[in-house]
């Protein structure tokens, strides 16, 4: 694979386009076996396309996979924080969210390149709960008592 490559004049040829170009235009990957790394046989335009187009024609399973591993994630969560709303008992799942108890979600919120907060992919906040063993400063709240406290200054009415 990379250890019959030839690049000559800082070129490669892309297995793909055939397009000879500057190795800077393709990849590299770390042989673990070997710990070398070698560059890419395909050009980074080629293996963009090819991975597009995986994910254009594998989108309805991978749809499907995101979609039950976010509901095994979630009934994690649930089950490590009690199955119920921290405020109001509430049990219904379909109205349990995951709150920040100090109120200050926003700060781990990614940032885009302008700095403002972008909603993250729920499946990957999940993950990250789960990987950080359910830190104590999230708790579970149903909607009306999340929406509550954030319209409240932090307090649901209910605690009033």
């Amino acid at each position: 694979m990379g250890n019959n490559a030839i690049i000559k004049d800082n070129k490669k040829q892309c297995r793909l386009c055939l397009e000879w170009k500057d190795t800077n235009l393709f990849g590299t990957f770390l042989d673990k076996k070997t710990n070398k790394i070698y560059i890419n046989s395909r050009c980074k335009q080629c293996a963009s396309n090819v991975s597009n187009k995986w994910g254009k024609d594998n989108r309805p399973m991978l749809s499907e996979r995101w979609k039950q591993e976010k509901q095994e994630y979630l009934i994690k969560i649930r089950n490590a924080y009690g199955n119920k709303c921290n405020c109001c008992g509430e049990t219904n799942p379909l109205f349990l969210t995951i709150d920040h108890i100090n109120n200050d979600g926003y700060k781990i919120r990614p940032r885009n390149k302008n700095g403002y907060a972008q909603a993250e992919f729920s499946g990957s906040y999940y993950k990250r709960i789960i990987r950080a063993d359910f830190p104590k400063d999230l708790q579970l709240l149903c909607w009306n008592c999340n929406c509550g406290k954030n319209r409240n200054n932090g307090i649901c009415p209910h605690n009033q």
